[in-house]
Formats: structure tokens, sequence, C-alpha cells
């Protein structure tokens, strides 16, 4: 999965990386989230810091059923937003919902806490992957145009008529910088196949310099798009990263490999290069999810990820 390109487009920006550096604003935790709906009013807090000092001017949030709060800790040099729930604000799966802070800082004069309220896990389908795995047996998400990394627009779907290997990752993720070199070994042999295609996903919220980061550790070289809204993330049902859709010629999800949990036992990523392998020749040789082994042959197993998988939804 791809993803050095965007480094030409960070070098064209000159000597406007050290004067972004200066400008980010912390933000702790990077987003409301609650797991499922709230049976009782909820309410969850940010904390924002910006080391050169900044004033808020304003906190509003996108739906108006939330209630938003803002206290000045001056001491500390940080603001605390609270956002209040209501009891039985709905799951805000598939839409978008943010706190927005006014600030009179120059280049972010509005930052956007993005507001996540989960379904629950369900039963029989338990963690991470409930969402995604729903997708199995189904018609891929429509086509979306992206920003690529690098420059340009990336269609980020099924492509027509190929095995379609899509990939979600991101930046701050250790278990991507164990497992997207992975998947690279996989794109490196099929680059050159024509009916197989390798499209990868990054969630970015404008942190520029940690993406580029994290591309040069994993050392990938294809096609990768950035999402900066988490529109196609949340499209996808992705609460963990990564996440590898397996996608047949006729555009149906015929597989998904990621965590259920950030727990060894939980790990459905150790043999994901065979598994991998396995599926795309399956598919290219005419046969469904039906035909993949039910278990695949024990594969030499990566590094322990040091670092959670977990969706971190970071604002600019």
């Amino acid at each position: 999965m791809s993803f050095m390109m965007l480094i030409a487009a960070i070098m064209m920006t000159g000597t406007a990386g050290a004067d972004e550096a200066a400008s980010v604003v912390r933000i702790k935790p990077v987003a409301i989230s609650l797991k499922r709906p709230p049976d009782v009013e909820t309410q969850r807090s940010c904390v924002l810091y910006h080391r050169g000092g900044m004033n808020v001017l304003s906190v509003t949030a996108t739906d108006p059923a939330i209630c938003v709060a803002l206290r000045e800790d001056t001491g500390a040099g940080t603001y605390v937003v609270t956002a209040t729930l209501p009891a039985g604000y709905p799951t805000t799966v598939g839409k978008k919902v943010h706190i927005l802070v006014g600030t009179d800082l120059p280049d972010k004069p509005v930052i956007r806490i993005p507001v996540h309220v989960w379904n629950g896990p369900r039963r029989n389908d338990p963690g991470w992957l409930y969402k995604a795995r729903s997708l199995i047996g189904s018609p891929a998400p429509a086509a979306l145009l992206l920003e690529q990394w690098g420059g340009g627009i990336l269609q980020i779907g099924a492509v027509e008529d190929k095995v379609t290997i899509l990939v979600f990752s991101t930046f701050w993720c250790g278990h991507c910088d164990v497992y997207v070199p992975v998947i690279e070994r996989v794109w490196n042999d099929y680059r050159s196949d024509p009916d197989v295609a390798f499209l990868g996903v990054t969630a970015g919220s404008r942190h520029k310099q940690e993406i580029a980061d994290a591309i040069k550790r994993w050392g990938a070289k294809g096609p990768i798009a950035v999402d900066w809204d988490f529109e196609l993330i949340q499209t996808y049902g992705v609460r963990a990263y990564p996440v590898v859709f397996v996608i047949g010629r006729d555009g149906i999800v015929e597989a998904v490999h990621g965590r259920l949990a950030n727990t060894a036992a939980d790990n459905g990523l150790d043999n994901l290069e065979t598994e991998l392998r396995t599926e795309i020749e399956i598919l290219l040789s005419g046969g469904t999810r039906q035909d993949f082994p039910d278990r695949q042959a024990e594969a030499t197993k990566p590094p322990v990820a040091t670092q959670p998988a977990t969706v971190t939804h970071l604002v600019p």
C-alpha cells in the first residue's frame, strides 16, 4: 500500500513545515467517543492546548441536541471543552457530527472535534470488526474520490473487473508498522498483474508530517488516499487499524481481515500474508469466499505491535 508519494508534496511546502508544527493544537482525547448510545445524560470532555498560546472565541456543536461548555485553565494554558449528550442520543455511524471550536489562530480559525457514538458490540459478532464484516457478501460501498497522497485524486472502492485489496491504515497505529510492510510484500508480487488492484486509505486529520513519517517507516510505494474527514472510514465500519478488505471482480466484499480486539488472542492478522495470497488466487481463478479455506496454514508471525490499534480521530 502506497504511501511515499506525499513526501514530495511536503517538500514543496519549503519552510512551511516548521510553521505548521508551531501551530499544532494538542487535543486529549482527540474525539468525543461513546461505545454505544447513552442510557442517561452523559458528559465527555477534551482538553485543548497550543504551545504558542491561543484564545477560544466560541464553541458550538453541529447537532443542536448536544450541549457544549467551555472552561479555561489559565494556569495550565489549556481549555476544557465538555459535551453533554442527552439520554438516548442515537449512533453517529455514517454521520458527521463535530464540536466546532473557534479560535484566534490565523491558520486554524475552527478546530473540529469529531463526536462518535458507536452501536456497541452485536451478539454473535463482537469486537471492532462487527460492522466491517457485515459488508461481506454485499457490494462494496460506492467509490469515493479522495485526495491522493502526493497530489491528485484517487477513486477508492471496488475496481471494475479486478480483484481489489483495500487497506485502511493510519500513522498512530503500531500494528500498521507491523502489518503494512507485510501487505506491501504481497502488493509487490501482484503490482504488475492487470487483474489485481491494491488501494490504500489512511486517516489524516491534517497531520501531514506524521503521515509522511509513517510512510517512510512502512516503505510503502503503492497508491494511497487520505481520508481527511473519516468519511470512507466510517462507511466501511473501520474501528481499528489496519483493516484489509478483499473485494471480488464483481464488486462483492469477500473477506475482511483485522483485529477483533487489542489482545493477542483476538489478533486475526498473524497469517495475513498467507491468507491474502490464497484468497487472491482463488478469486482470480473464478472462485468466491465459499472456496476460501476455513483455516490457513500457520505462517511466521510478525513482531508484536507495541501500540494499540484503536481508531483515534485526530483533528486539525
